[in-house]
């Protein structure tokens, strides 16, 4: 599994954790039936998904038309060379024939840019898997918060907070390792952030 990918669920679970983490705990306080919340938090985890994977693709795409951009605007020579050079290497190509290549990709300028724009699409994902990726992650992440409120246990939202605190740790963890970070830091500072606004939910629900 590649970095972006693996960033790609930890956005997409992690928010999918925050978020309906935040909303049960806030109807439990306020007094809601389980069948009631499991009904909004459904809901909210289905519109989250959506905006999360359709705002994922189309920033992808926009992203990537920068990208294509860019390539038009960088002047011919060493870092035209440098580029392919770093995309072979990628690719897994022998060195004497990425010299070779390389050598002939620079002669025309037309295939060089269709090359490298085709080819070097930020670490091979398209927007639409990133989407996709996210979308799925964050119903995932959905799925473990209403868990406990769906088998209807004794006291769901301290367990659903146990349940989601373990996967927050992780999903901040595997962020933090897709950006080559250390992972306990961020799996913790996911963690205060998600159960910063679950308790912060639960006692405004109490209010009313």
């Amino acid at each position: 599994m590649n970095k972006q990918a693996l960033r790609d669920i930890a956005i997409g679970s992690g928010d999918g954790l925050i978020l309906p983490l935040a909303v049960a705990s806030g109807l439990y306080g306020y007094g809601m039936d389980h069948s009631t919340i499991v009904l909004v938090v459904s809901l909210q985890i289905l519109a989250g998904a959506i905006t999360m994977g359709l705002g994922a693709y189309f920033s992808g795409k926009s992203e990537m038309g920068d990208y294509r951009s860019s390539i038009a605007e960088k002047n011919p020579g060493i870092l035209r060379k440098a580029e392919l050079h770093s995309l072979y290497k990628e690719l897994g190509v022998p060195h004497e024939v990425d010299a070779t290549v390389t050598s002939e990709r620079l002669k025309d300028d037309t295939d060089w840019q269709k090359f490298i724009s085709e080819y070097k699409p930020f670490e091979s994902v398209s927007p639409a898997m990133s989407a996709i990726t996210i979308a799925l992650g964050y119903l995932a992440g959905g799925i473990i918060v209403l868990l406990p409120y769906l088998v209807n246990i004794n006291r769901p939202m301290i367990v659903s907070c146990i349940v989601a605190s373990v996967a927050m740790f992780v999903a901040g963890s595997m962020k933090s390792k897709a950006n080559k970070e250390r992972a306990w830091k961020g799996g913790v500072r996911l963690l205060v952030v998600g159960l910063a606004a679950a308790v912060a939910a639960f006692f405004v629900g109490r209010m009313f």
